[in-house]
């Protein structure tokens, strides 16, 4: 009996327990002298493993679905919910999903007691405490608690939606990850060649027992190994047993447990990274390796936020067949456009109008096209958590900037003709084409000439207006207002923005595009 076996063969089941129901069939195990109580006890306590077990492998299938359908959103956390999942085994799940992407992870769902209140579990990596990341909300929250790598929190859903907590916290985790590298590390303790594998070094490592969370076993490493055989192994084949064949010629036997899928073609070569135990069967004890880690070429380290990234903006002479291909390609696309100019292009392709999309709610895409540049980081954020996409097209765009006074001066015209021809009436989204720039600085432009007493403005929704021209103006008049400094400083921050788009490298737009 070592530490290992308690951890990971009797911990669980009296775990279990407490989790799924109450702690008493484990109380009445370790308290009770009657066998065959006992042996009740046991058999009971198995029977709700299983059920764990069986629970959190359908729980951290359905989250992985989630991620996978909408990557966009877990570029720096994961943050799901579901009220069918269970209270007591979504911290274990949790875990799983922190060890599969390596990101905080955030599961929730309802309480038993009360469905208004939503509660979470959840798990961090190195480097991000998230004892200080619920600090930063905790006014959102009924009650908290924690330490930096684990905690938990309940929240009124009637006060604050599940969408305004994820919000909240994707906010502060930004804030704390700024110039973050999330890319998992191992630390090894020490490289070993094939002929320093032996049980009586295990009989050593065994000496510094026991191990747990702060007396790690130590890690180990080794390279070119030759795969020579595998399979895979327990009731939902997500672990793997390895033969692999040493610089020796003799075959070593690794374990490598959670690993999903492996496809490695036989005779290629892995390093790995792993710790030594021990197995005894029909009385004979060898050697395995437990494998942390492995590297190779067939093995790429999969990401919830993986995001494709297409670029196209040096590309000339691609419009008609890019056309073609929107038209008949099976994958949901979605086209980002709002220059007027740009929208002209599309007069003649009437199979992808219905595609095209100006403002920032886009709806679930399996790709998106983006033939406009966004105004800001901020707003291609929204564009991309909107659309949901998995792959982003970089298509040619104007990078050209505009200055305040020829802005000011063209929204005034399209102000004038409307009062002239439309009783005053427009809409924001017509300006944004027209104009080619986003609502936020329209508005912001609107506002100023509003508090200056150029015109009257009215709205209900923010959208549609109804406007007057109350006096005549000239530019350098508003040159004088403090908006007008704002504005400005809005407008070259588009302007740097879209230069700095049209310039980046392939790389540098992953990095905007996942930040």
């Amino acid at each position: 009996m070592n530490a290992e076996n308690i951890a990971f063969g009797i911990v669980p089941r009296i775990n279990a327990t407490g989790r799924l129901e109450t702690p008493s069939v484990a109380i009445n195990l370790l308290i009770s002298k009657d066998e065959n109580t006992i042996d009740n006890c046991i058999e009971k306590l198995n029977e709700l493993n299983e059920k764990r077990q069986t629970m959190c492998d359908e729980t951290f299938s359905e989250a992985v679905e989630m991620i996978s359908k909408t990557p966009s959103l877990f570029r720096k956390s994961i943050i799901l919910f579901s009220p069918n999942w269970h209270i007591g085994i979504i911290g274990i799940v949790a875990s799983k999903l922190v060890e599969k992407y390596h990101l905080p992870t955030f599961l929730m769902t309802k309480d038993n007691n009360d469905e208004t209140k939503i509660r979470c579990s959840c798990r961090s990596i190195k480097g991000i405490n998230i004892f200080e990341t619920l600090s930063m909300v905790s006014d959102k929250f009924l009650n908290f608690g924690g330490h930096k790598m684990a905690g938990g929190f309940a929240f009124d859903s009637k006060v604050i939606s599940f969408e305004a907590v994820r919000k909240e916290i994707n906010n502060v985790i930004d804030e704390q990850t700024q110039g973050f590298d999330f890319s998992p590390t191992l630390e090894i303790d020490m490289p070993l060649e094939a002929e320093d594998l032996s049980l009586s070094l295990i009989d050593e490592i065994e000496k510094l027992q026991p191990f747990g969370a702060e007396n790690q076993p130590p890690i180990f490493a080794m390279t070119d190994l030759v795969l020579k055989n595998f399979k895979l192994m327990g009731a939902n084949s997500n672990h793997l047993k390895m033969f692999l064949e040493t610089p020796l010629n003799n075959i070593i036997e690794c374990v490598k447990w959670n690993i999903g899928k492996f496809e490695v073609p036989l005779n290629t070569k892995l390093d790995i990274a792993f710790s030594l135990k021990s197995n005894t069967f029909n009385g004979k004890t060898s050697l395995q390796l437990d494998v942390a880690d492995i590297h190779s070429e067939y093995i790429k380290e999969e990401k919830a936020n993986t995001l494709k990234i297409l670029d196209h903006r040096k590309k000339t002479d691609i419009f008609e067949r890019v056309m073609d291909y929107v038209s008949t390609t099976k994958l949901s696309t979605s086209i980002f456009a709002v220059n007027k100019t740009t929208l002209a292009l599309f007069d003649k392709f009437e199979g992808v109008k219905n595609k095209i999309y100006s403002g920032k709610d886009i709806p679930n895409s399996d790709q998106i096209m983006l033939f406009d540049c966004p105004e800001n980081e901020e707003e291609l954020k929204e564009i991309l958590d909107s659309s949901r996409a998995k792959t982003v097209h970089f298509m040619r765009f104007n990078p050209q900037g505009i200055n305040t006074k020829t802005f000011l001066s063209t929204l005034l015209g399209m102000i004038k003709y409307c009062v002239n021809n439309k009783n005053g009436k427009f809409d924001l989204q017509a300006l944004t084409k027209n104009l080619g720039t986003g609502e936020e600085t329209i508005k912001l432009a609107l506002t100023l000439l509003e508090q200056t007493g150029v015109i009257s403005l009215e709205s209900d929704d923010e959208v549609n207006y109804k406007t007057d021209l109350l006096k005549p103006v000239k530019l350098s008049e508003l040159e004088e207002q403090n908006l007008y400094s704002e504005l400005t400083e809005k407008i070259e921050e588009t302007n740097n923005f879209k230069k700095r788009i049209f310039e980046a490298s392939v790389e540098e737009l992953h990095e905007i595009c996942e930040r």
